[in-house]
């Protein structure tokens, strides 16, 4: 009897150690004192940090070789016990035909707004590897040239060339742009049906700038905002929700913003994702639309650049579309439609005749005929490599490391102002381009932040 006491005991404190053993794990998964955590995503392993990949009608070819993103974005989530302050991705992937990839960190879901990284380009890849063109390096900028002119990167800054000559990648063209001859007018131009955040590039000269917004009160979200900044990128006038009046159902503002020296400008709306514009009015003759924007409504469109891609989730508004004497059919929901033409030399008619649409141009767009405004600096694209008149190639591009058939790169966010809902951080990855398209075969996430020490100091300073 003695000695099944002295078993019992002896079981009774085993249980109770492994108890308080386990007790201790769940614990450190929790807190992480230490401040770093790593977690590794690859595909059908089980992941009790990595949630499920959305939606699952952009995925496809789901192996252990990797998703193939067939359609763009694609949202993922991660969870973090506790708030971390920075995010260090390692992703493994094979580009294949797509065009370029990027990755997001969620900054607001009511807006979803994302702070994205453009994380590999192909065409930019090639030129490097081509050899044809010389390369010049600092830090993470990249300067190609067709001939040798500049002996460094600084000299380029220092000494811009013309922008015909000149093609940018992930950069900001910040030379002073000033358009000859140009008169300002006061006839009105209207836009009705834009969705979600957009940019738009404007050009001033003794004129008040102007713009006008109505907007169902019912679809707003209460973090909308809209800035006008100088072509160096400095804030000149902010506007939020407390400077919209309601009337009726509406929300209206009319911005008003008056002595301000010649140049361009940039108009940055950032909405929800459900708040869509039923009225955009301005009086400046120029107004030009960066990258993308969503439209609810048919509409026509002029566009000055190149790779215009459509994407649709409503199967109502499928359809063929023409573009000049061209046209580009889109028959599938939540894919992205490339239009293969030209819209560089001379620009382009867009009859799109139905809403519903993302419309990407790597370029710019506008709703009238004479609304294009803003440098000529070509963006990267596929048909660099054959246009002589581009002598050079700007780009803040960190070279993905290549091994075997995969390629790997690295990037860093800043997460102290990135949305952690529910315990979840949500990453967002993005691409364009035809073709086969890209896989993702290993996603490595390494989170820092304050460590027990730091946390016990702030709980309890001295």
């Amino acid at each position: 009897m003695v000695m099944l006491n002295k078993y019992l005991k002896t079981y009774t404190l085993i249980l109770w150690w492994l108890l308080a053993t386990l007790i201790v794990v769940i614990l450190w998964s929790l807190v992480v004192p230490l401040g770093r955590a790593v977690y590794i995503w690859r595909p059908f392993d089980t992941h009790q940090r990595f949630g499920t990949w959305r939606p699952l009608e952009r995925i496809s070819s789901l192996t252990t070789d990797g998703y193939q993103l067939i359609g763009s974005p694609v949202y993922v989530p991660i969870f973090a016990s506790r708030p971390f302050n920075k995010l260090h991705l390692t992703i493994r992937y094979r580009l294949n035909d797509a065009g370029s990839l990027a990755v997001g960190v969620l900054q607001d879901r009511q807006l979803w707004r994302y702070e994205t990284r453009n994380i590999d380009n192909r065409w930019l890849s090639e030129l490097i590897s081509s050899k044809i063109w010389g390369v010049l390096e600092k830090e993470s900028l990249l300067l190609l040239q067709r001939e040798e002119h500049y002996s460094s990167v600084e000299d380029f800054l220092a000494n811009p060339p013309t922008e015909g000559s000149v093609a940018v990648y992930n950069y900001e063209w910040t030379k002073p742009f000033f358009i000859k001859n140009y008169q300002a007018k006061t006839d009105w131009h209207k836009i009705s049906g834009l969705k979600g955040s957009w940019t738009a590039e404007t050009y001033l000269k003794n004129e008040v700038a102007v713009l006008d917004l109505t907007t169902k009160a019912s679809t707003v979200d209460a973090q909308i905002k809209l800035s006008l900044r100088s072509s160096d990128g400095k804030l000149v006038k902010e506007y939020t929700l407390n400077d919209f009046v309601k009337i009726d159902n509406s929300l209206k503002l009319a911005a008003r913003i008056d002595k301000l020296p010649e140049g361009l400008y940039r108009w940055d709306w950032i909405g929800g994702d459900k708040t869509i514009i039923d009225e955009l009015a301005t009086q400046q003759q120029k107004l030009a639309f960066l990258s993308s924007v969503q439209i609810t409504r048919g509409t026509t469109l002029w566009l000055s650049g190149s790779h215009l891609a459509l994407s649709t989730g409503l199967p109502e508004s499928l359809g063929e579309f023409s573009i000049d004497k061209d046209s580009l059919v889109v028959d599938k929901i939540y894919q992205n439609f490339v239009y293969k033409g030209d819209c560089q030399k001379t620009v382009c008619r867009f009859n799109l005749s139905k809403g519903g649409y993302k419309v990407g141009l790597n370029g710019r767009l506008t709703f009238w005929i004479d609304g294009l405004v803003g440098p000529v600096v070509r963006q990267l694209d596929a048909s660099i490599m054959n246009d002589q008149r581009i002598k050079y190639i700007i780009a803040d591009y960190q070279r993905p490391l290549v091994e075997a058939e995969s390629r790997v790169v690295e990037v860093d966010f800043d997460l102290k102002s990135s949305l952690r809902d529910q315990g979840n951080y949500e990453l967002m990855l993005s691409w364009n381009g035809e073709g086969t398209p890209p896989q993702i075969s290993e996603i490595k996430a390494e989170f820092t932040g304050a460590g027990l020490k730091d946390l016990i100091k702030k709980l309890w300073p001295k």
